[in-house]
């Protein structure tokens, strides 16, 4: 919504808050005696001929009136002005007119009050402080009694030749006290009310058709939008014939109570009815729900408003009407906000119903005595009426040709729905298949590199072995050394392998335990020196001082991360230096890995943490590598709490960071122990283990330590009947089941 919008919004709310204040009847002058004989052949409107007298308690009459003396003041002192519109007052006023006939014959006027829904006007007409003629008329009682039966009130004045007459009007009204008024030569006003019941008519039948036509449309499609507006019809349709006088002259003549409140019963209802048509034309339930909440909450209240009305009435009225102004203020408002969301139907529903709102508004504010009284602005409602309808007739339409267009795209799709049904079957049956596949591929990965990864271990240790012997030829060890180097790349691949499978799976797990931070970081920086050195770089690891000693995490996958992001650094440096910085940030622990090598380019940052990614495809033949460890480290990383990042330079280094929160953990409690020499706790120990390169490493490592080995290929080949004392258990391993094994510890 633009600035100037608000703007208008803002001043009309402003508008309506001066519309409840009190405003006074101005006073003061003298009014100007109407001489009949010279008004012409038409009509004169009087409304600002009169004076006034306001009667708080009603009990004034006439001859206290004509008791009072002829210099006196008391009606200049409230004159009305130039219209007379008290507004909502429980007071009762007496306004008074002086008439004259300069000619020699008689002359005979109509005065019309063309304002139908005043509770009860008292008419005398005096000559010579002699009543020459009195009348009653109003809402409040019976349209028998009335002089002239129209639906406005209209009574007959007669003037002798030459006389003067005072004409006194007592008024009391539970609406708005508003009393226009115009003085008719009896031809004229025969001739006006034909064009005033033709207008009548006109309106009327726009309604009618208005009615006849949506019901119709409702009985065709059964949209409940269509059922909402007729019965919307019914009750403007109603509520305008009672405010122009017509249901008091046709519906019910003699009903006094009834015909004081029927007006604003069908008020209410109308705007009942018109909150839970915006509700359905601007689809609020979708757009805006909590506008709708409020909307269907106000229509509901205004449906319990009518049973109030019967205890207590005028003094709530004036509050209605200004709920009235604002009602049509806030529906042109929610209509301005679903346009700018661009809602084709709020389009239509502010052209079609920005007239009867403003219409409302106009009324409100003329009730309120902040606007002046004029043909206009007592018409203005039923003007606004009759253009909405008309329009609203457009709009209807439109949706009629928006309805049938969905209605054969509905019939074009239900064409297509089998085929349709059909891809997306063929579709899920295609993703399961792909789901299943992958898990299998998963499956068969973490198999493949388990089962890889056993004699990988036999082999490296084999390597290691060999490189022990002091007698090893110079050739030779270096040829060990680089298949040693080799054997543990294939095995870091496989590892990795193996760790991102179980994380696509979902089976890898923390185990959250104290740890000695410092210790894990000097025991990551130890596994990689040599790497480091091989390549001449220098590899420093930087703890803050103020790191904790003790904490709480899973060490394993920390180090893991360690070793992946400080030996990427050292693969892709090749000079200068290789930093790990640790230090403290309140409650996390940070993580910094700098290296001078390579660089990365920024358009590669962005696919450098997904899976089998590197910087480019020159990096991966030149490096080597699967491409998974930095989106294992990223997952570890996440899983514990923790976010990672890198920045680089390309020609200059790289920094990848990471942090994790900070728990602190405790040192673990160390129990003395008796330690003996070596040569005084020497076993012997049988193992029963049926693979060869196994039983080479196993044996290596017990003789290491001092002790003697026997070595059986199974668990029966492991009891050894005899004397003496039995042989301990035999070691376990992991490829014999558990039956053997007990049997052969239970012998």
């Amino acid at each position: 919504m633009s600035l100037p919008v608000i703007r208008r919004v803002l001043a009309a709310i402003a508008f309506f808050v001066l519309a409840g204040l009190p405003f006074a009847v101005s006073a003061g002058g003298d009014s100007t005696i109407i001489d009949v004989a010279v008004t012409g052949k038409g009509s004169v409107d009087i409304s600002d001929r009169f004076l006034a007298l306001r009667d708080p308690t009603g009990q004034l009459s006439l001859s206290n009136l004509l008791a009072l003396p002829k210099d006196g003041n008391s009606f200049n002192a409230l004159k009305v002005g130039e219209k007379p519109n008290f507004g909502y007052t429980a007071d009762t006023y007496w306004l008074r007119l002086e008439v004259r006939n300069s000619g020699p014959g008689v002359e005979e006027r109509l005065l019309e009050i063309p304002y139908p829904i005043l509770s009860l006007i008292e008419f005398y007409q005096v000559t010579n402080g002699q009543v020459d003629a009195t009348f009653k008329a109003g809402l409040a009682v019976p349209l028998s009694v009335r002089p002239i039966i129209t639906r406005n009130f209209v009574f007959p004045v007669r003037l002798q030749g030459t006389a003067t007459s005072e004409i006194y009007l007592k008024i009391r009204s539970d609406n708005a006290l508003v009393v226009p008024a115009v003085l008719w030569r009896p031809a004229a006003y025969n001739s006006h009310l034909v064009a005033d019941y033709a207008w009548q008519s006109v309106y009327f039948g726009i309604a009618l058709a208005m009615l006849i036509f949506n019901f119709l449309i409702y009985v065709e499609f059964r949209e409940r939008v269509y059922l909402r507006y007729v019965i919307y019809v019914v009750a403007t349709t109603l509520t305008f014939a009672a405010q122009q006088g017509l249901a008091k002259q046709f519906l019910w003549p003699e009903a006094t109570f009834w015909s004081n409140i029927a007006l604003y019963v069908g008020y209410v209802i109308a705007m009942a009815m018109f909150y839970q048509l915006t509700r359905e034309m601007l689809d609020l339930k979708v757009v805006a729900p909590r506008i709708d909440r409020i909307f269907n909450s106000v229509a509901l209240s205004y449906l319990l408003l009518p049973v109030l009305f019967f205890f207590i009435f005028q003094p709530i009225v004036p509050a209605v009407s200004v709920s009235f102004a604002l009602a049509g203020l806030s529906a042109a408002v929610v209509g301005a906000y679903c346009a700018h969301r661009r809602q084709r139907s709020a389009y239509f529903y502010l052209v079609a119903f920005l007239p009867l709102i403003s219409g409302a508004i106009i009324v409100v504010l003329r009730s309120l005595q902040v606007l002046p009284l004029n043909d206009f602005t007592l018409n203005a409602l039923q003007l606004g009426s009759a253009l909405q309808m008309i329009l609203l007739a457009f709009a209807l339409a439109d949706r009629f040709t928006q309805t049938r267009r969905e209605r054969e795209s509905a019939l074009e799709q239900a064409e297509r729905a089998g085929a349709l049904a059909q891809a997306v079957a063929q579709a899920e049956q295609a993703r399961e298949a792909a789901v299943a596949a992958n898990h299998l591929k998963n499956d068969f990965l973490a198999m493949i590199s388990h089962e890889v990864r056993t004699p990988l271990g036999g082999v490296i240790g084999m390597l290691r072995f060999g490189l022990k012997d002091p007698g090893l030829a110079a050739g030779t060890r270096s040829k060990l050394h680089v298949g040693l180097a080799n054997a543990e790349i294939l095995l870091q691949i496989i590892n990795d392998i193996l760790d991102y499978s179980k994380l696509e799976a979902g089976k890898m797990t923390l185990e959250v335990i104290d740890f000695d931070l410092p210790e894990l970081i000097e025991d990551a920086k130890s596994i990689l020196e040599d790497r480091a050195e091989s390549k001449s770089l220098s590899l420093v690891a930087e703890v803050a001082p103020d790191l904790p000693v003790w904490c709480r995490a899973d060490p394993t996958r920390l180090r893991q991360v360690l070793i992946n992001l400080v030996g990427n650094a050292i693969k892709f440096t090749e000079t200068g230096e290789v930093r790990l910085c640790v230090s403290r940030e309140g409650e996390r622990l940070l993580f910094d890995v700098h290296d001078s090598g390579i660089g990365i380019s920024a358009d590669a940052i962005p696919r450098l943490f997904q899976k089998f990614e590197q910087a480019s495809a020159d990096t991966s033949r030149k490096f080597g590598g699967t491409g998974l460890g930095l989106a294992i480290s990223k997952r570890i990383v996440e899983s514990m709490g923790g976010d990672i990042s890198v920045t680089s330079e390309p020609g200059v280094g790289s920094t990848f960071s990471f942090w994790l929160p900070l728990e602190l953990g405790s040192a673990p409690e160390v129990e003395a122990e008796d330690t003996q020499a070596a040569h005084s706790h020497r076993l012997d120990i049988l193992c029963a283990e049926d693979g060869a390169t196994n039983q080479i490493i196993i044996r290596e490592l017990i003789e290491g330590m001092g002790h003697t080995i026997e070595i059986a290929e199974d668990g029966q080949a492991g009891r050894r009947p005899g004397p003496g004392p039995p042989p301990p258990p035999p070691a376990r391993t992991r490829r014999h089941g558990a039956q053997c094994w007990t049997a052969a510890c239970r012998a």
